[in-house]
């Protein structure tokens, strides 16, 4: 068995069990959400930093050298990174809708 394999066993038993003793400690569904909220808007700025350092050392040149995959690729990386930073906001309350 590969260490892939084994990890994603591991956390398919682990996290399960880390969440339902978090909620027990927390007790609040709703804070959890917004914890989870969170997470996700930091994940969704990772995935763009991450996106853009394999562009630059991961990813031959003829597959980066278009100029529309490239506005392509900033376009997207600003929708997400806004998309993120905003769910980050809200969720924290610092965005008002109305």
């Amino acid at each position: 068995m590969n260490s892939r394999t084994r990890t994603i066993r591991v956390l398919t038993w682990t996290l399960p069990l880390v969440w339902a003793c978090f909620f027990l400690y927390v007790q609040s569904p709703v804070l959890m959400v917004q914890i989870g909220g969170i997470g996700g808007g930091i994940f969704l700025v990772a995935v763009v930093i991450a996106v853009w350092k394999l562009r630059c050392t991961g990813v031959p040149e003829r597959f980066r050298s278009g100029p529309w995959t490239t506005v392509a690729l900033v376009v997207s990386s600003v929708a997400i990174l806004c998309v993120g930073v905003y769910g980050v906001l809200d969720t924290l309350g610092a965005v008002t809708g109305e």
